[in-house]
């Protein structure tokens, strides 16, 4: 899936639509315009079914020892994130609804 990059706001009154802001006085970000909304167009982007949605970790049971360690794992990363410098990936059989269960409550 190729996404549009995300483009700063014309009118932004922190940029001018440049996407750089000052920060502080010597030294300059990234607009806080190409931020807003990110959260949304990652989570509209993993394109998880609208029926995990109630979904977190403190719902999920683990059937196994296998979950129980995904579980954990995935609530150690939480406890991190964003300081954490890897990322999180949940793999399980086709059709199975326990790695979109722990991906979806791990967005939140």
């Amino acid at each position: 899936m190729v996404t549009e990059p995300v483009k700063p706001e014309p009118e932004c009154p922190h940029c001018g639509g440049t996407g750089w802001e000052r920060s502080g006085q010597s030294s300059m970000r990234h607009c806080r315009c190409l931020t807003a909304g990110r959260s949304d167009r990652l989570l509209a982007e993993a394109r998880i079914p609208r029926r995990y949605e109630h979904c977190g970790l403190d719902s999920f049971r683990p059937n196994d020892p296998s979950q129980a360690r995904a579980k954990a794992d995935a609530s150690r990363f939480l406890e991190k994130y964003p300081t954490i410098d890897v990322g999180l990936l949940f793999l399980g059989p086709a059709a199975s609804e326990r790695p979109t269960w722990l991906s979806r409550s791990s967005s939140r």
